[in-house]
């Protein structure tokens, strides 16, 4: 909405104000007419009554005399009726006539009240209209960059946005170590401040960012989400500046993390990946930042039950619930929840993944993704290898969609909304799919001598690629068995190599380049770099766009997310 439309809209309101109190003033009036003529008729009605009631007495008084006087002549009689009579009705004109000037006096009297007070309160209406209109006015200039931005929120006219924000909510799903904590980093693009409202823990609290560092925030594991069912364990970011946020879930060798999406890019209907279940359940979690939000789950397990409400809900059996602003839903099950499908009334961000999962016997991990929503799914993706690593992927689709897959060999699949086909031990891929598709990937190691955790990572797709990115590398883990190795994962056209820059250099050393990938009649190469810990900015100096991956590893720890996407508006 533009300004002049709320403009328009503004004076629509205030013309339907003043005819709403124009009316009721005129129908006031005229009720209070009806009054004061009901009140001069029974006023002379009245006066008319005892103007009556005197002249008849003065009558019968005259009677009674001349009954006494014994008058006989009949002419005398006449003339004194006569006189008697005329007397009478001249004295019931005079008493008529002043009965109509005071009647006419008073009418006027407050005829005369009443006008000059309504005058007085339509005065006063039209002075307090007018500082209202003033007053509107001049909201209406003072918040214009802040009421467009919020009507823009899921309205936006841009063809292109970003992962990073100002706002976020976030969740955090139930990990298997009681020795557990949850820390937020915050990597702003300008200096400013965020305000964190955790309302679980009673937590309203600023903290400063800054571009030249990353800001981070430890949160209490009680606001880890456990139990099936509704709570308030949502974690509230507003920041006064852009930040991309990542969200760590640690505990001792079990930990893993995601980025968040912001608030003005969630949607409305998710498809949901998860993983085997070995070690503890398949975990799911929804926030909703808005009041009176009603989730529908369809569930897709590869066994059993969940139970919730004292029913027992199967595979392919929905159930609904109502959210309110912070309010969070969760489910857990001892399968693979893969493929269930959340549609909610207004936008939520979801957060899926598994407890403690492992892939080919190797060390177990907690495993955890904020889910892309449908809207935001893409179609095209280049599927790398992570570095000294095996890695299975998971195609999910949303609805009904035809896929094209090149690797070691090629394969044409079509997938139904809430179906998934997944890859093992694949070498560097591509997908393309006619709808929007959901690419996961899961990573162990390839070593003889060494075992890693499991990771599980959203692969951004081409129409994911930025040509900057800000992001954070964590290496500050509460346990002994921190990850010794970091490293990107960088997928970019072949000519657009020699533009990358990381943190403003252009001698970059690669441990991995993969041969030539076609992809949309364009070649693509796979780079891999190991990196230090800590805050960093990569860009393509031509702004070519390229896709990013960070993980980090050692033998009981490991993590993996995109370091952002380039989202629908």
């Amino acid at each position: 909405m533009d300004v002049s439309s709320m403009n328009e809209q503004l004076k629509e309101f205030i013309q339907n104000e003043i005819n709403v109190t124009c009316n009721n003033r005129i129908e006031e009036f005229e009720t209070k007419q009806r009054i004061l003529g009901n009140s001069i008729s029974e006023m002379y009605n009245k006066n008319l009554r005892l103007s009556q009631d005197t002249l008849n007495q003065q009558l019968e008084n005259l009677t009674i005399s001349f009954k006494m006087s014994q008058m006989t002549n009949d002419e005398t009689i006449e003339r004194f009726v006569n006189n008697s009579m005329a007397q009478i009705d001249r004295e019931f004109d005079k008493k008529l006539e002043e009965m109509k000037k005071k009647i006419l006096a008073e009418h006027t009297a407050k005829l005369h009240n009443f006008n000059q007070l309504y005058e007085e309160k339509f005065e006063n209406f039209t002075r307090d209209t007018s500082y209202r209109i003033e007053m509107l006015s001049k909201s209406v200039i003072q918040e214009k960059h802040t009421l467009i931005p919020k009507e823009k929120e899921f309205n936006n006219t841009e063809t292109t946005t970003d992962s990073a924000g100002k706002e976020f909510y976030l969740i955090f799903l139930d990990n298997l170590n009681s020795r557990t904590e949850v820390r937020l980093y915050m990597v702003p693009r300008q200096t400013g401040i965020c305000n964190i409202y955790i309302p679980y823990l009673s937590t309203n609290k600023s903290v400063d960012v800054s571009n030249t560092s990353t800001s981070s925030y430890i949160i209490n594991r009680n606001i880890l989400m456990k139990y099936i069912g509704i709570e308030n364990k949502s974690v509230h970011i507003k920041c006064n500046v852009d930040i991309s946020l990542f969200g760590m879930n640690y505990a001792t060798r079990n930990s893993d993390g995601y980025i968040a999406l912001p608030f003005n890019r969630l949607g409305q209907r998710h498809v949901v990946p998860t993983f085997k279940v070995q070690r503890g359940p398949a975990n799911v979690g929804v926030v909703s930042p808005l009041d009176n939000t009603v989730i529908t789950i369809l569930l897709k397990t590869a066994g059993g039950s969940v139970t919730y409400g004292g029913n027992n809900y199967y595979s392919g059996q929905s159930f609904s619930v109502t959210l309110l602003q912070y309010q969070t839903f969760y489910i857990s099950h001892n399968h693979d929840l893969s493929g269930t499908i959340i549609s909610s009334s207004k936008p939520v961000a979801v957060v899926s993944g598994v407890q403690m999962s492992v892939m080919n016997d190797e060390c177990c991990n907690h495993m955890t993704e904020m889910i892309l929503p449908a809207r935001q799914l893409g179609k095209d993706f280049i599927v790398p290898v992570l570095y000294n690593s095996q890695c299975n992927v998971r195609i999910l689709a949303d609805r009904s969609s035809e896929i094209s897959i090149h690797g070691s060999k090629m394969q044409n699949k079509t997938l139904q909304a809430g179906e998934f086909l997944e890859l093992t031990n694949y070498v560097t891929t591509t997908i393309n799919s006619n709808h929007g598709i959901l690419v996961q990937i899961y990573c162990d190691t390839t070593s003889q001598t060494k075992t890693y955790d499991s990771i599980m990572v959203t692969l951004p797709s081409i129409q994911h690629y930025k040509s900057e990115y800000q992001l954070v590398v964590v290496s500050d883990f509460p346990d002994d068995q921190p990850p010794d190795h970091f490293y990107i994962t960088i997928m970019i056209r072949s000519d657009a190599i020699h533009g990358i820059r990381l943190d403003g250099k252009s001698k970059i050393q690669y441990i991995y380049t993969s041969n030539n990938i076609s992809m949309l009649a364009q070649s693509y190469l796979v780079l891999i770099h190991e990196i230090q810990p800590g805050g960093h900015t990569i860009e393509q100096i031509d702004d070519v766009p390229f896709g990013l991956i960070v993980n980090g590893k050692t033998t009981l720890e490991g993590y993996g997310y995109p370091a952002g996407f380039r989202l629908n508006p």
